[in-house]
């Protein structure tokens, strides 16, 4: 089920054919999101990665050159939720669609924290000075579960 799940945001993100603008000129319109990037950012959905589909099905987070954006599965606009000079990727949506959790080096290495789906301030959920990536949340929405390298040990975790 969870291979059939990745499968389908894959496709979905694959074919919203996402039109890249740069600094507000547009490139030629196709059917499917805008999505607005730096002066160099080619068009395409090249550089799309970590895609995760909401709770509902009705949308899709995934990571854009560093920064996290939302988009409806049916298509339209893209919303940019973070925007940071930092890397924030692999997003999780909570099993109940309030919030998502991801992976950033805002503070020099990767931490965890979590944001709201329209956007805001992120907060930083782990600190500590090895890499820590997201990997979900538990089913019940309480907890993350997360890799990294800890006391000599390559391991899952929970927090």
């Amino acid at each position: 089920m969870l291979m059939l799940r990745k499968l389908v945001v894959f496709l979905i993100v694959a074919s919203l054919g996402m039109t890249v603008w740069a600094q507000g000129k547009p490139k030629e319109k196709v059917a499917g999101p805008v999505v607005t990037k730096g002066p160099k950012a080619p068009s395409g959905v090249r550089g799309a990665v970590h895609p995760d589909l909401s709770p509902d099905g009705k949308e899709v987070v995934f990571s854009l050159y560093g920064d996290l954006w939302v988009v409806p599965v049916r298509g339209g606009n893209a919303r940019r939720i973070t925007l940071h000079s930092a890397n924030d990727v692999r997003p999780k949506w909570s099993p109940d669609g309030r919030f998502i959790a991801f992976t950033s080096d805002r503070q020099g290495n990767f931490d965890l924290h979590i944001t709201l789906p329209h956007g805001g301030t992120p907060r930083r959920v782990t600190y500590h000075s090895r890499t820590d990536s997201i990997n979900d949340w538990t089913p019940d929405g309480q907890h993350l579960l997360f890799h990294s390298t800890r006391e000599g040990r390559s391991a899952l975790f929970r927090i």
